[in-house]
Order: structure tokens, then sequence, then C-alpha cells
């Protein structure tokens, strides 16, 4: 028990200060840089709805898509530091796109500061119920066979469902149409 008292004190001056402070006394704003109606917006609104009946303050959804989700990254960049714009953060526009763009609008280490995670998304891949593939080694050798009949549909640029489909198509060494 004595072990874990700091722990538990610390966890009551924080709780204390957080009460004591009129934080958030406006909407909160959180920033999903993908469409309305994928998986990470549904996924943000889905916690936005539990976390702002926790805070008693509305969170507003803002979709801001382009670009594989740096167009978003960047306005939350330019933000007031001021802890009502968050960004929905992503692999893809924080640790792809520094490797796939000569300059981005922001800096995914200085610029941002984590706040807390969202549960892992599955990517999934899928063909059409009619495709002849059906399971991933005949869609590789569907691919090989036919490089020009073949398409992905991914969120952009960097974006992980276009990551891990580029990843997809070189195991199967096929140039795999966009």
């Amino acid at each position: 028990m004595l072990k874990k008292l700091p722990a538990l004190v610390l966890a009551l001056i924080s709780t204390w200060a957080i009460a004591q402070s009129d934080y958030p006394n406006r909407p909160v704003t959180w920033v999903v840089p993908f469409a309305a109606g994928g998986p990470t917006d549904a996924l943000a609104r889905s916690i936005a709805n539990v976390t702002s009946k926790q805070l008693g303050q509305s969170i507003i959804i803002e979709n801001t898509p382009g670009a594989g989700g740096t167009i978003g990254a960047t306005k939350v960049a330019r933000a007031a530091p001021d802890g009502y714009t968050f960004l929905v953060g992503h692999m893809g526009y924080m640790g792809a796109a520094p490797a796939l763009y000569k300059k981005l609008n922001y800096n995914p280490v200085a610029d941002f500061e984590a706040t807390f995670r969202f549960p892992d998304t599955p990517l999934v891949l899928m063909v059409r119920n009619d495709h002849p593939a059906k399971n991933v080694k005949e869609l590789y050798d569907y691919a090989k066979k036919h490089p020009d009949q073949v398409f992905m549909g991914n969120a952009g640029l960097g974006s992980s469902s276009h990551l891990i489909a580029a990843l997809v198509a070189n195991a199967a060494g096929a140039d795999v149409k966009k």
C-alpha cells in the first residue's frame, strides 16, 4: 500500500488541480484529417461522445481531408496552443509523411504532443465477391498475371491504407494502379 501512496497522492492532486481550473469552458475541436464516415472519423466520434460527457463540454469533430492527412495536421500545427484544438493522430501523416514529402508544413515531433492513444483500427484487404482471388496468395498470383487490372483504394499518399496496399503490391511483385 505504501508503494502505491505517491501515485494515489499525485492522482488526487491532479484531479483537484483540474477541478480548480475552468478548462474546458468552451467546445473542444478534434480535427480528423480524413473524410467523414471513414473508420478514423467513426472512431473519433465514438470516443468524443464519451469524452465530452466526462468533460462536461462539447467536442466538435472537424473533418479536414486531403493529402493523406497532412492538410489537417498542418491546420492543427498552426492552431493556437490553448488546448482547444487536437489532432486525431495517424501513423501516415505523423510517421510516414516526413519520408514521403519533400516539404511538410509541420514537424511531427516538434509541433505535437501526444495526449492519449486511440484504439488501433484494423486494415482489411478485400476484393469483390465475384473476383477469382479468394485468399492473399491467389490475389498475389492474380496481380502478377494481370497487373493492369488491379486497382487499390486508399486515403491518400502516405496514409496507412496506401502504405499497406503498396507493401502488398510489392510483395506480390505487381505494379498496382491507384
